[in-house]
């Protein structure tokens, strides 16, 4: 399933098994920000541009019919391209969460920046709202030596 919005937010498809294998790891590529080592039932939604107020109805309702119809439990959110993100962005991502929770599902938000992780701390819902900082990457070995 894909989908796009004049709103910039797109969708992959549901998971149906783990990206990687269990002894493999994966590098931060713009392809595999679409593939959240997760496991089944995640579906991620990138988001683009500045969220406004009057489109937030229009992700929660997305996000019901990705959880209640479709059996999602995990909405990863990436928000890495989203651009100076303000209390409106903040608001979407709480409503968003208490849509997934209300069915049964949970959001994550998935590379914040700093700015984001700011307002969400200062609106007291950086508990509320997980987010996934990290990039993904582990290099699981030691740093080479330079001669």
């Amino acid at each position: 399933m894909s989908f796009a919005s004049p709103i910039g937010l797109y969708i992959q498809g549901l998971r149906k098994e783990p990206p990687f294998g269990d002894d493999q790891v994966a590098g931060e590529t713009q392809g595999d920000a679409m593939k959240p080592p997760y496991g089944a039932n995640t579906v991620v939604m990138v988001m683009e541009g500045p969220i406004v107020s009057a489109e937030v109805t229009a992700l929660c309702e997305c996000v019901r019919v990705l959880v209640a119809d479709s059996g999602v439990e995990l909405v990863v959110c990436d928000v890495g391209a989203l651009t100076n993100p303000d209390l409106a962005t903040v608001d979407a991502l709480a409503r968003l969460q208490l849509t997934a929770r209300r069915l049964g599902g949970q959001v994550q938000v998935r590379r914040p920046c700093e700015a984001l992780q700011s307002l969400l701390a200062l609106a007291g819902l950086s508990e509320v709202v997980p987010l996934n900082v990290g990039s993904g990457f582990d290099p699981g070995g030691q740093a080479e030596e330079r001669e």
